[in-house]
């Protein structure tokens, strides 16, 4: 089957492929939708751009560098080829693997210097409930959270979180408990 579009765009001094112009698009949308998406979960537009940039170049890179030694037979004759990405030759694999990676290093060096934290963030609350229990009411919004409530003991939310979050949960509580009457803890963990 033969295709009548020319797979380049424009070839003068900067070749620019259909294929490299909707990848570039992609990707922008891609960033743009993150971007807005993130916002939500109160993370700073700059992290998100930082990272994205870290994950574009590691991504190409990474494509030229898998696809060079996929084809190594062809590049060891024609070194000078290797950097000439226009000329063709990525691969899929290399992006995937090398930009996420570059963009995981990105966010451990900026967490290490302390720049940001990636990742989710939580915030904890200690509150008293001053009136009786019939003044909580759970129904008061379209589609309620939860359904019921129960008073508990002080580490059983602990116990009844999924496994993967226990022990941010037992974290937390420990960090409350201080601020606690003595007499309404029970045991420590």
């Amino acid at each position: 089957m033969t295709i009548g579009i020319d797979p380049f765009i424009f070839r003068d001094s900067i070749v620019l492929s259909w294929h490299g112009f909707f990848t570039f698009v992609g990707v922008g949308i891609a960033i743009y939708l993150i971007d807005r998406w993130s916002t939500k979960e109160d993370i700073d537009s700059d992290v998100i751009y930082s990272v994205a940039l870290w994950v574009i170049i590691g991504g190409i890179l990474g494509a030229r560098l898998v696809h060079v030694i996929d084809r190594w037979d062809y590049y060891q004759d024609n070194l000078g080829y290797i950097y000439q990405v226009w000329r063709g030759g990525i691969a899929l694999y290399g992006a995937l693997i090398f930009g996420t990676l570059s963009g995981l290093l990105n966010i451990f060096i900026r967490k290490y210097l302390g720049l940001v934290y990636a990742g989710q963030k939580q915030i904890w609350f200690l509150m008293q409930l001053v009136g009786k229990d019939g003044d909580v009411c759970l129904n008061r919004v379209a589609e309620p959270e939860f359904d019921k409530w129960c008073w508990v003991d002080y580490w059983e939310p602990a116990e009844r979180i999924v496994a993967f979050k226990r022990d941010v949960y037992r974290q937390a509580l420990r960090e409350l408990e201080p601020f606690l009457p003595q007499h309404s803890v029970g045991r420590s963990h």
